[in-house]
């Protein structure tokens, strides 16, 4: 990014930000490495959540803990994850 960030405005980042396996130096990493590009204080960066980013807390069982500790995003309620009970309807996919 840095050879090519002529005229780019923003990143959007759609998910799945590090595969840690709850493994939190892997997420500090990610971030480090980032903070080691010229681009990561010029270019605003906007985050979207992936399914490998719902990681459970092993202690808590709280969802998105490390997500949510590394980014202030504003939250509409608590992160919820629900199954699917029943068929899927695929008429509606």
């Amino acid at each position: 990014l840095d050879a090519h960030r002529e005229g780019i405005n923003a990143i959007l980042l759609v998910g799945d930000i590090a595969y840690t396996q709850n493994d939190h130096d892997i997420w500090d990493k990610w971030f480090d490495m980032l903070d080691a590009t010229s681009f990561a204080s010029e270019i605003p960066l906007q985050i979207a959540t992936g399914n490998h980013d719902i990681e459970q807390d092993v202690e808590t069982l709280d969802i998105f803990v490390a997500f949510e500790n590394r980014f202030l995003m504003p939250q509409v309620q608590p992160a919820i994850i629900e199954t699917m009970k029943g068929p899927i309807d695929k008429s509606l996919v």
